[in-house]
């Protein structure tokens, strides 16, 4: 697996990175994405909607809502996400 993008969820939307990620050769099962800054204000249904975003191109995906400290930290989208992870395909982790 190769991480082909670590940045912000603003980085991520704004540049359009999932088409990006979707024209690099492969496949999703050979790519994985983290996400730091995700916002910790959205909804579970926009959350949810997101992630399967992200899944479409990767199939190991990294989501945090923290803007620092994402690696040794957990954010407040931790436990409605640990629900969300166990009803998507493919090896998502968030914090």
């Amino acid at each position: 697996m190769t991480v082909v993008f670590e940045d912000t969820y603003q980085v991520f939307q704004n540049q359009n990175k999932a088409q990006q990620i979707a024209a690099l050769p492969d496949g999703r099962d050979r790519y994985g994405v983290m996400i730091h800054s995700v916002p910790s204000t959205m909804s579970q249904a926009d959350l949810t909607r997101f992630a399967r975003q992200v899944l479409v191109v990767s199939r190991s995906v990294f989501l945090a809502s923290l803007d620092t400290g994402f690696y040794e930290s957990f954010s407040s989208i931790w436990t409605p996400s640990v629900k969300l992870q166990s009803s998507m395909n493919g090896s998502v982790s968030y914090k």
